[in-house]
């Protein structure tokens, strides 16, 4: 999350998924365990490549503020879900190789669905037939419904546009 502020700092935020099953070629859904998501976590400060760290009081105001209903909302909406319609490889090679896909889908945040295309870089593991999917995107919190946090007059506030990032493993299914 970026700070729109002039105090303040940018915020890492780690969450779950709490189910998904992805079929390459095909589609899939990925449902995120959205009272799961923490903020300004070692990992997720290093992952979004953020330095310092952040006390473990300011965590949990942010966490308050980010989780509870002027936010997201987590009572209310403790899921949000990407329903993915298609999954094709874009450089011609085919399903389950490495290599980038298009994802065409709806993202469902707070109870609004918006369509969501992503290109996803999936990467081998050493693992036979398990590959690591990413993939970087942003959304507007607005265009779902939520109005981005601010305090103090403006003086303390989170962005709008958030930069996403997704890091999943694509497991064969047991047969």
């Amino acid at each position: 999350m970026g700070s729109s502020g002039r105090i303040g700092h940018d915020h890492g935020v780690q969450g779950q998924l709490a189910s998904g099953s992805i079929a390459l070629g095909k589609g899939g859904t990925l449902v995120f365990d959205m009272r799961s998501f923490r903020s300004d976590t070692p990992e997720a400060r290093q992952y979004a490549g953020l330095s310092g760290s952040v006390s473990g009081g300011d965590q949990k105001k942010v966490d308050a503020n980010m989780l509870g209903p002027q936010v997201l909302d987590v009572a209310r909406f403790p899921k949000a879900e990407y329903a993915i319609t298609s999954i094709v490889p874009v450089d011609g090679g085919s399903p389950g190789e490495p290599g980038r896909y298009n994802l065409e889908g709806r993202f469902t945040l707070h109870g609004v669905a918006r369509l969501l295309p992503l290109i996803a870089q999936a990467e081998p593991t050493g693992t036979p037939g398990v590959l690591r999917m990413r993939c970087a995107f942003a959304i507007n919190q607005s265009d779902f419904g939520i109005t981005p946090y601010s305090t103090l007059g403006g003086l303390v506030g989170v962005a709008d546009r958030l930069d996403v990032w997704g890091d999943l493993l694509v497991r064969p299914s047991p047969r």
